[in-house]
């Protein structure tokens, strides 16, 4: 039998700093999801791949090259067969700070919260994974994948259909739900800072 894993519930973000041997910051921010194949599972993976999915995507776009304050931003949805979270990674430019690109990254979340997704953003996210998917079952080696992935996480090797169809049914209003579900609770935020650089760590300022 399949252990069934509690919901986490935090009554407030949680703020870390960890010192390391980097010349630049890095910032690190995690929500608790839910597990792979889960409803919910496919619209999060469509809301990362809008955030940060490619250099068109929201965060990427903006961060990287409009404002050009950021190296890079990743985001993604990492789901398993118990649990999941969100993720989000930005690496400040020299003399931009991981409270500023915190504060960047919920304007984002928030305009997705409030005003959701365009259907040409949709479109784009869609495409990506298919083509992505698409290639991964191109050779051999990735069908072998794909069958013991299935197998492990759905219980069956025979999910190809119903784990492509999930993500033709995603939604716009989907995509917005989900950012409104999880990216507005309490989240995890991890600041990895040059050693003797702790007052770079982000604290509450944001939410």
């Amino acid at each position: 039998p399949r252990p069934v894993v509690p919901t986490v519930t935090g009554a407030r973000d949680t703020f870390l700093v960890l010192e390391d041997r980097v010349v630049l910051p890095r910032l690190y921010e995690m929500w608790e999801t839910g597990r792979i194949y889960a409803p919910d599972d496919a619209p999060l993976d469509v809301l990362a791949s809008v955030l940060a999915g490619d250099k068109n995507a929201r965060l990427y776009k903006r961060l990287v090259f409009d404002m050009q304050v950021a190296q890079d931003v990743t985001a993604f949805n990492n789901s398993t067969k118990l649990d999941g979270n969100f993720n989000i990674w930005v690496t400040p430019k020299p003399g931009q700070t991981p409270t500023r690109m915190a504060e960047l990254v919920k304007e984002e979340i928030d305009k997705i919260v409030k005003d959701g997704i365009t259907p040409r953003e949709l479109a784009r996210a869609l495409n990506s994974r298919r083509a992505s998917f698409l290639d991964q079952i191109a050779s051999v080696l990735g069908k072998s994948d794909r069958l013991a992935e299935y197998n492990y996480f759905a219980g069956t090797p025979d999910y190809i259909q119903q784990d492509a169809a999930r993500y033709d049914r995603v939604t716009a209003a989907d995509v917005q739900r989900v950012a409104a579900q999880y990216l507005t609770k309490p989240k995890v935020v991890l600041t990895v800072v040059p050693q003797g650089k702790t007052d770079m760590m982000v604290t509450g300022g944001t939410r």
